[in-house]
């Protein structure tokens, strides 16, 4: 027996089991969902007091009657969603707002202390101890009101911890250099108190800019307080412990303000080391080189592998300063700062070293050679991450160039010619393998165009000694035959040809080159033009290359030109007649045959 019940809107009775109304084709869930909350409704108002008439009643028009009207349920979709933006730490109305009138007043009140203080030394009324303990309240009270007023104004209260521990740099700047109050040890340690004073502020409330200040002050506290003595060893020690300092923050806040301030100046501080030929401390100049690669290079990069494998426990990079200002398509270029810290510390490194011990070539090339091969290994270990990142890529350029840069210090001539475009043909067959990005191949195309260069910069040079069988005829003959295998591997047939074209027109120079410099050499040139150009058609014919044999056809109309323009004027009357008899003869030949080698339905070899 069928059960049945009615449509609770227009009373239509239908079976049990039945989604929509046959009549009103409505939902019956649905429907029913409505009339109760309806009732409720109706319930409610009954319950309700009457509302206080508050002036005259005015007639109202009547309710009209509420009838639901029920849908079908729409199939649920999917939709993404957006992670929650980042909390602007600025006002957006930075122009129109208090934000730069603070760091303004807070530069005039300075001045203003400064023309006051100035104006009290020359007056007499200031001793030294005085001034210094000026200094050392003025910064206290800065640091004081600052910390005070963070939860209320925070901004302002960035602006006052920022003056107070600028205040205390001045001071003991002045408490040594100027005044000679203090010996050389008390105020280096007043001042790396500071440093560390403006980290653990910049740690404690999250704001980058205050180790940004203590990054500097750090960073030129030993020219602050100089004292003529070069003490390298310190030096270096100092710059490297705050680099470290630096980059620790970086991992745990990830500031790029903060890390790239602190990479940028230690590396001119170390580079300058470094020029400035300190020959008893090369080792320790050394060891800052190496350190500072590290501290450049390796965190970043190992910094990115942790995020991407636990993004809820470090924060994503970002600049550090007027982040909500930043748009997303500059926070993205910023990124890219890992990037540029795999592809420019390694090539400072090299420099550096060669610079520290007077390196010679093949010495510092030995040195370039064994950061190609650390490079190579850290690509191919990052290829094996499970990390969605473009950092064994970058890896792979950096150790390519290292590798390139390598052969240039190691060998030179003909050797270094034929190295780097066996280099071009392993790159190309290796973009063809492991699909490169377009701007991996456009840099294979760019190193075969200086490889090409190079080749016809060669071929416009001409040989002494034997023809043909010669040294550099050898290896620029090798050059042009891996311009012409290596585009194989490619995809596109428009690369294909293009190299092709161009390893074709470079072996007929170089027969121009072999051959021409020799007795009677144009004829031997003309003699080869016309023996390649039969070997193409044959091989055209023999493989259905259809472009092949337009190229070798092109090439016989280019030897008849020759044979007009040039043979005419440089050969003798024998070698002329010879010649135009045998390719008129030649010519004749080919045209007899070619209809009946060509196939009936000749189409383009799917390899061209």
């Amino acid at each position: 027996m069928t059960h049945e019940e009615k449509c609770p809107l227009c009373g239509m009775v239908v079976e049990a089991d039945s989604i929509t109304c046959s009549q009103c084709q409505n939902n019956l869930q649905l429907a029913s969902l409505v009339v109760s909350l309806n009732e409720r409704v109706a319930r409610l108002e009954h319950r309700l007091p009457p509302e206080p008439l508050t002036g005259p009643r005015q007639a109202r028009s009547p309710e009209p009657e509420l009838i639901p009207t029920v849908q079908e349920p729409q199939p649920e979709t999917k939709t993404a969603v957006t992670p929650p933006s980042r909390p602007s730490k600025l006002p957006h109305d930075i122009f129109q707002s208090d934000f730069w009138m603070n760091k303004i007043g807070m530069g005039l009140l300075l001045l203003a202390l400064a023309f006051l203080f100035n104006y009290a030394v020359d007056q007499g009324w200031l001793t030294p101890a005085v001034r210094v303990a000026i200094g050392l309240i003025s910064g206290t009270v800065l640091l004081g009101i600052g910390y005070w007023i963070y939860g209320r104004r925070r901004h302002f209260s960035q602006v006052l911890l920022g003056g107070g521990i600028v205040a205390y740099y001045f001071t003991g700047f002045a408490a040594f250099q100027l005044y000679e109050l203090v010996p050389f040890a008390a105020a280096f340690g007043f001042m790396s108190l500071v440093t560390l004073l403006a980290f653990f502020l910049s740690l404690r409330q999250d704001e980058a800019v205050l180790s940004f200040i203590g990054i500097i002050g750090g960073l030129w506290t030993p020219f602050l307080l100089y004292t003529g003595a070069d003490n390298i060893p310190g030096f270096i020690a100092h710059t490297c412990l705050l680099a470290a300092a630096a980059a620790a923050i970086y991992w745990f806040r990830g500031w790029q303000l903060l890390m790239g301030t602190a990479a940028l100046i230690g590396w001119l501080f170390v580079g300058g080391s470094a020029l400035a030929a300190f020959q008893a401390d090369r080792w320790a100049i050394q060891g800052g080189v190496i350190f500072m690669l590290i501290a450049a290079w390796l965190i970043p990069v190992w910094r990115q592998i942790a995020v991407a494998a636990r993004p809820d426990r470090w924060p994503s990079p970002r600049f550090g300063f007027a982040d909500s200002l930043i748009p997303a398509s500059v926070q993205k270029l910023l990124n890219t700062h890992v990037h540029l810290g795999t592809l420019i510390p390694p090539f400072l490194a090299m420099l550096m070293t060669w610079e520290i011990w007077s390196l010679d070539d093949k010495e510092i090339g030995i040195v370039t050679l064994v950061g190609a091969f650390i490079f190579g290994t850290a690509a191919w270990m990052l290829k094996q991450t499970q990390v969605r990142d473009q950092m064994w890529r970058m890896h792979t350029l950096t150790g390519i160039l290292l590798f390139t840069t390598a052969l240039a210090q190691l060998l030179d001539g003909d050797a270094l010619f034929f190295a780097w475009a066996v280099e071009a043909a392993a790159l190309q067959l290796a973009a063809a393998r492991w699909a490169f990005p377009l701007a991996g191949k456009v840099g294979v195309h760019a190193f075969w165009a200086v490889v090409g260069g190079w080749l016809a910069a060669r071929l416009g040079e001409y040989q002494v000694g034997t023809a043909v069988w010669n040294t550099p005829a050898l290896v620029d003959l090798g050059v042009i035959g891996l311009a012409a295998i290596a585009p194989i591997a490619f995809r596109a047939q428009n690369e294909r040809r293009a190299y092709w074209l161009a390893a074709h027109i470079a072996l007929l120079a170089w027969m121009w080159r072999e051959l021409g410099s020799i007795a009677n050499g144009q004829g031997l040139v003309s003699i080869a033009w016309g023996g390649y150009a039969l070997l193409l058609l044959g091989i055209s014919f023999k493989f259905r290359f259809q472009q092949l044999r337009t190229l070798a056809i092109a090439t016989l109309f280019l030897l008849a030109g020759k044979l007009i323009l040039v043979d005419l004027a440089a050969l003798k009357a024998v070698w002329r007649i010879l010649l135009f008899a045998g390719v008129g003869g030649l010519f004749l030949l080919i045209s007899y045959y070619y209809r009946s080698f060509l196939p009936g339905d000749e189409e383009p070899s799917s390899g061209v």
